[in-house]
């Protein structure tokens, strides 16, 4: 009798745990990876071109944290995936490669660099993933591809915006043009160069440097020697810092002009006072006087204990577009592509952008010039 009632009180106990077992195996198991949208990114984060790279990724990740704290698209977070190009186009092809064969990524961010995202755009095509450029002003991917799409305006509009500046406003009528021998710095070069001789302009030299150069000691002595009113500088911030370096070392103090690319705080702090004077042209500044410009640029310094340069702040509205373009096309990488090209105007740190069929961006371009070590808005 005591062992059957012992019998009974067991075959409970044991019912009790193997209902408990099956409520605890209904639970989600908390080693399960969450469901996410996957986002490439490509950027030099490595080599010459790493702290470009580094401002790009940092203000693509503040962007998607931002748009996941509010709870995503959908209930599903983004995630962002990222590799290293280090500005060579065979890296950016492999990586190109690996985001194609990977169905999850819907979308991807870059390259930096005009020559890697050419190497990837063939890739990315035949994948038909919509590609989202943080930068990339070469003409040559102007119109490259209908799944790429770019924040910012090709060279030959910022060059002709430029030399309307210098030419028509500053009445800077004879200009040496300096450039570096890519695809950005010729796209510079040509547009300045046909501005000035179809609006009655003089272009009194036109020299190239390789990328990577560091003396600039035969190209001062030639400019020089043309007494021109305006050196315009088809150049990144290093390259003009270094000139207007050893320029001013040989007692060589011209009025120098470069588009956004010049638009950096590191080439304030690589040039000193002789940067003072600088002119260039862009959509962003952490001196604007913008509510929006304001806040992004606080929270970027929050994160990242520095202030936002004028590519981190394109990459910030680059994902923040591409977001709302996956927003609208959910899981599919060509409804994403047909919202992104449906898109509207966008209005974000870098003021108004909305895509032309060829791909790049109308933009507002502003005039800034280096006053007291700072890019400030230009005033007549």
């Amino acid at each position: 009798m005591k062992f059957a009632k012992f019998k009974k009180k067991s075959l409970i106990a044991l019912s009790s745990l193997l209902v408990l077992g099956s409520l605890v195996g209904c639970q989600s198991n908390p080693s399960e990876k969450e469901e996410t949208i996957k986002v490439g990114l490509v950027a030099p984060l490595s080599g010459a071109m790493a702290q470009d790279g580094k401002s790009i990724l940092n203000a693509a990740q503040l962007a998607v944290d931002e748009v996941n704290k509010e709870g995503g698209i959908n209930k599903k977070k983004i995630e962002l995936v990222y590799e290293d190009d280090k500005g060579e186009p065979k890296e950016a092809a492999s990586i190109a490669n690996k985001y194609s064969s990977d169905k999850d990524i819907m979308a991807v961010m870059g390259s930096f660099s005009a020559p890697c995202t050419l190497a990837g755009i063939p890739i990315y095509n035949k994948a038909k993933i919509p590609m989202m450029g943080p930068c990339g002003s070469a003409p040559a991917l102007s119109g490259s591809s209908e799944y790429y799409r770019k924040v910012t305006p090709s060279d030959l509009t910022t060059g002709k915006e430029l030399s309307k500046w210098m030419l028509k406003d500053m009445n800077y009528k004879k200009a040496a043009i300096i450039y570096v021998n890519n695809d950005y710095g010729k796209g510079v070069a040509e547009s300045v160069d046909n501005f000035y001789k179809e609006n009655g302009g003089q272009v009194v030299a036109k020299e190239s440097y390789m990328p990577k150069a560091q003396d600039f000691g035969s190209i001062i002595t030639k400019v020089k020697s043309k007494n021109p009113d305006i050196i315009i500088m088809g150049s990144f911030y290093g390259d003009a810092g270094a000139f207007l370096k050893q320029a001013h070392n040989v007692g060589y103090n011209p009025k120098v002009a470069g588009p956004t690319p010049l638009l950096s705080k590191s080439l304030v702090d690589l040039a000193g006072k002789d940067a003072e004077g600088i002119f260039t042209i862009g959509s962003f500044s952490t001196n604007l006087e913008n509510e929006k410009v304001k806040e992004f640029a606080e929270k970027y310094k929050k994160k990242y204990n520095q202030d936002p340069s004028s590519f981190a702040a394109y990459s910030y509205d680059a994902t923040k577009i591409l977001i709302e373009g996956i927003k609208k096309g959910g899981n599919d990488r060509e409804k994403i592509n047909e919202a992104l090209k449906n898109m509207g105007t966008y209005t974000g740190v870098t003021g108004n952008t909305k895509f032309e069929k060829s791909g790049d961006a109308e933009k507002n371009l502003i005039r800034f010039i280096v006053k007291d070590g700072k890019f400030v808005e230009w005033k007549k």
